[in-house]
Order: structure tokens, then sequence, then C-alpha cells
């Protein structure tokens, strides 16, 4: 990965890291590229996913306002079909789908939203990216929407408490199928 712009330097013990910045934005450890994350916040809560691969978090809370003039200017057509009748919950569902992918590729928000699709065309359901395993994971508050996408399956764990508090973490841990730990 080439070097980018440096955000956050720790150097309190031998176990020094820097953390980077890509040429879209997306952070990554320079000591330590073989550990990928993603972090994202809203409203009252923020999530952080580490994997062994490239991976994309994102946290939505559903109570964006105005949401019925978005779609024509972020979706995809197939997306904005699948709209249709659809809820302020669908589209915050739908928007976690696709920051989750633009994290994942490491392209961010330089990527137009309307480039691609979260909605099979042969099904008209909410099922991801096609080159990607993206899956939306039940989040305690019923009033967001959590999604992660990795390039293969992946076994998704949350850890932390959650409680009305601002500033309430909830990190979420992420292991291989394949992978014994838990």
């Amino acid at each position: 990965m080439p070097e980018g712009r440096k955000l956050i330097h720790y150097d309190d013990t031998e176990d020094a890291f820097t953390i980077m910045k890509g040429s879209h934005g997306k952070p990554y450890i320079r000591e330590y590229p073989h550990i990928h994350f993603s972090i994202s916040h809203s409203g009252s809560f923020w999530a952080c996913a580490i994997y062994n691969q490239e991976v994309g978090l994102d946290l939505q809370k559903t109570d964006v306002r105005n949401w019925e003039r978005l779609p024509g200017r972020f979706f995809h057509p197939d997306e904005c079909l699948w709209m249709e009748g659809r809820t302020r919950e669908d589209f915050c569902r739908l928007w976690a789908f696709k920051e989750s992918y633009v994290k994942f590729n490491g392209k961010g928000l330089s990527q137009e939203l309307s480039s691609f699709s979260v909605i099979s065309k042969d099904t008209l359901s909410l099922s991801g990216a096609p080159e990607v395993c993206q899956r939306e994971i039940s989040f305690p508050d019923p009033d967001y929407a959590l999604v992660v996408t990795t390039k293969r399956p992946a076994r998704y764990r949350l850890h932390g408490s959650l409680s009305n508090h601002s500033s309430t973490p909830c990190s979420l841990r992420i292991a291989s199928v394949s992978s014994t730990s838990s």
C-alpha cells in the first residue's frame, strides 16, 4: 500500500504504530498491514470491525429527515425502484449496505453511490453487492441498521455493552468461518 497521510502515531512502547490515511481516505495501520478495520458511528453508538482481510462497516440511525428526496440523487435506478413505497428504515438499511461497500473497497464516498447496486435484479431484494459478502447484523437497538462487508463469508459477533448513554461503544469482531476462534 502506498504511503498515505499520518493520522495518529502511538509510540509508548515497542508496540508503536501509526494510523495512516490512504489515497481515498481509508485508514490503515502502517506497521500491521495484515490488520484491517472499519469504523462507523451514528447517533449514540459507534462500531469497529477488525479482520484479517479488507472489511467495511456502516452503522446508521434510522432517524434521517427528508429521506424521500435522496434516493434519486444517490441511488442506482434499481435501488430507486426498490425504494418505491418503502420506509425511512428501509432507506437507512439500503444506505448502510452502500456505505459499508465503499468502505470495504477503500474508495469511500469518492465512488458515486449511484454507480453500483446492492439490490438483486432477480429477486428485487436487498442482498448486497454481488462480488462481496454483505450481511446486515442484528443491532440491539432497533432504531439502527448495521451492515458488514467482507470478501468471503465470515462469522460476526457483537461485543460491548449497550445503554442509553451517548458515546456508548459497540464493537464488532469478525472471525473467519473457517477459524476455530470465537
